[in-house]
């Protein structure tokens, strides 16, 4: 499978002569994104182990937007990308449980 934000594609192969078909409208999609060349790519283990952390990773975005609405959550991502390499990360999120009254 090959996910994006705005689609998805469920390329089909052959297991026995390795052809590849496609339905209305993949041949397109594949070509606008410049990944035709790439097609041999999408059934190796790697990429699919690719695919599926960036399909974990867009989920659980998705459910993380939900619980905090979207102005917190970008706001909370900002600070985590901030403090991601920070040398006093742990005194910071130290600081943000006190300040929330935990």
């Amino acid at each position: 499978m090959l996910a994006d934000k705005e689609s998805s594609l469920h390329l089909e192969r052959c297991s026995s002569c390795r052809g590849i078909w496609f339905d209305a409208g993949e041949w397109n999609a594949l070509a606008s994104r410049h990944m035709l060349e790439h097609l041999d790519e999408f059934w190796s283990a790697e990429w699919r182990r690719e695919e599926r952390r960036a399909e974990d990773k867009a989920a659980y975005e998705g459910r993380m937007k939900k619980v905090f609405g979207p102005e917190l959550y970008y706001q909370l991502r900002s600070v985590a990308t901030v403090l991601h390499a920070h040398p006093r990360r742990s005194q910071a999120l130290a600081f943000i449980r006190e300040e929330s009254g935990e």
